[in-house]
């Protein structure tokens, strides 16, 4: 009997103990619903702030689960608010993650969305989200009949399309990493973008543009398991300048465009074409490399085409133009065409029609690369195109951290053309304030700890040995404590409990041992 007495008793004690859990950042809440300035409210997560433009709404911290439905909601609101460090998911594919409907003026940071129909979404002016972890989802972030909205600094992985533009004006997407679906980003009757400093790898399309218009689509690096890094289709002016895109099926095409400005890329190792033209008019190919394609550039029943000063290099098939006459292969003189690596020819003459003595850095003969008479007048007899600058990449472990803890920045997948990676050079702003913090350095990782809380902005700087330079930076947030689940007993007062219990326990089987013993002698005769 004593023995289940104590038994229940160490029970109960446990039953009352709550052991910790795993840390969280985040509490849990019920979705969110905000229909107009006056729900900003803290039954609807608000944590602070006003809503003027030095004091936002902030709606942050919380956990959300959304399925079948959206997790938060904001519609018809002029105040300004920032959604941040929210974990959003769904288990069967719910609507949307964020939903933010003539929200203008709002900020989505440090969010945490998978598992959706559509992570983000918003038609609204003026909304930014950067620094968040879009994934799993059909699509990633969506803007639709939207102004001024910009996307920067996110992590967007494993939809089915990253960033999707429709019906939108003035949006900038920049500094994003999107990896692994069908097409990264892409734009529909959309004008006046800009798409620059981003990473793809992993799709069928890099950026995919229909029907747009006045884009900007510069310094994009677009590695190997991209199939087509950038397809314009019905697009208006477009300029696309100093992107790196190596290893897919298709570098750069054209299709039924007008006004395509091809400047100063990298395009190499294409299994089909780097450059693809198809029946497009009025554009330039211009100071590009284009290195060991199947073939190099292809102008399909196009016209008004002019390309000169790019660099074909060792292309299995350099060029392909089936309009003679129509397009231009060279800039005339002395400006001069392109440099072909499998063109011999002296250069002895000079003058426009090569026949005057002296050497001008121009083949005396035409380079002839189609049976239709095609060429290029002024073949180039040296590499022409400029230095690319070098790709700045950094991952930074942990995004998140405690005061005086290590953050661990490592720059090694940053990358040059022409500078082979150990020779580039890097130097670190850890607060993003304009002072740079390290010097240059062949070395590509470092540690920096904060000492105080707060959201930082870390620059890289990386420079070739042209004295080229490129930056980028990435964001990480410095707290001073950590939420736990729930507060708990200590440690050591577990331990004692128990161990106390247990020499009650062993104390009363002895005694119990003893007493009968007593009573068996008691009872002989």
């Amino acid at each position: 009997m004593m023995i289940l007495v104590a038994s229940m008793v160490l029970a109960s004690f446990f039953s009352l103990v709550i052991f910790p859990e795993e840390a969280s950042a985040y509490a849990q809440h019920s979705p969110i619903r905000i229909a107009g300035d006056l729900d900003f409210t803290a039954a609807n997560g608000v944590t602070q702030g006003d809503g003027t433009p030095s004091n936002p709404y902030i709606i942050e911290g919380w956990e959300i689960t959304a399925p079948g439905g959206d997790a938060i909601t904001v519609r018809v609101a002029d105040a300004y608010f920032i959604v941040r460090d929210i974990h959003i998911h769904s288990t069967d594919l719910g609507d949307r993650g964020i939903y933010l409907y003539y929200a203008d003026n709002g900020r989505v940071e440090n969010a945490t969305i998978s598992n959706n129909m559509i992570g983000i979404f918003t038609q609204s002016s003026g909304v930014t989200v950067e620094n968040s972890e879009i994934s799993n989802n059909t699509y990633g972030i969506v803007s639709n009949s939207s102004v001024n909205v910009t996307i920067m600094n996110n992590d967007i992985s494993d939809n089915a399309e990253g960033i999707v533009l429709g019906r939108s004006r003035r949006a900038t997407i920049k500094d994003n990493r999107v990896a692994n679906g069908d097409i990264g980003i892409s734009l529909t009757d959309s004008e006046d973008a800009t798409i620059s400093a981003n990473t793809f790898s992993g799709m069928a399309y890099g950026v995919y543009l229909v029907s747009s218009s006045n884009v900007s689509i510069t310094g994009n690096l677009i590695s190997p398991g991209v199939s087509s890094g950038i397809y314009l289709d019905r697009a208006e002016n477009t300029v696309i300048s100093g992107n790196d895109i190596s290893n897919g099926d298709y570098g750069i095409t054209a299709s039924n465009s007008n006004g395509s400005y091809i400047r100063g890329n990298s395009v190499r190792f294409s299994g089909v074409a780097g450059l693809y033209f198809y029946c497009a008019s009025n554009g330039s190919i211009e100071d590009n490399t284009i290195r060991q394609n199947k073939w190099g550039v292809i102008l399909n029943q196009s016209a008004a085409i002019m390309a000169y000063h790019n660099d074909l290099i060792d292309n299995n098939l350099q060029a392909v133009d089936n309009r003679a006459g129509v397009n231009s292969w060279d800039n005339g003189y002395p400006s001069g065409g392109n440099f072909w690596t499998d063109f011999a020819s002296p250069d002895q003459f000079n003058g426009p029609g090569q026949d005057q003595a002296g050497s001008d850095g121009i083949g005396d003969y035409p380079y002839v690369f189609s049976l239709l008479g095609v060429q290029d007048n002024y073949p180039l007899m040296a590499q022409h195109a400029s230095k690319n600058p070098p790709a700045a990449l950094f991952t930074i472990q942990p995004q998140e951290g405690l005061v005086a803890a290590a953050f661990s920045a490592n720059a090694s997948s940053s990358m040059d053309l022409e500078t082979p990676s150990g020779n580039l050079e890097i130097r670190w702003d850890w607060e993003n304030d304009g002072v740079w913090d390290t010097a240059w350095s062949a070395n590509k990782t470092s540690q920096h700890q904060y000492s105080t809380q707060g959201v930082y902005d870390i620059r890289l700087q990386v420079r070739d040995t042209d004295g080229l330079l490129n930056v980028t930076t990435r964001r990480i947030t410095v707290s001073v404590t950590t939420t736990t689940a729930e507060p708990t007993f200590p440690w050591w007062l577990v331990v004692l409990v128990v161990a106390v219990v247990v020499v009650f326990l062993a104390f009363l089987i002895l005694w119990m041992k003893v007493a009968g013993r007593t009573r068996a002698i008691r009872r002989q005769p």
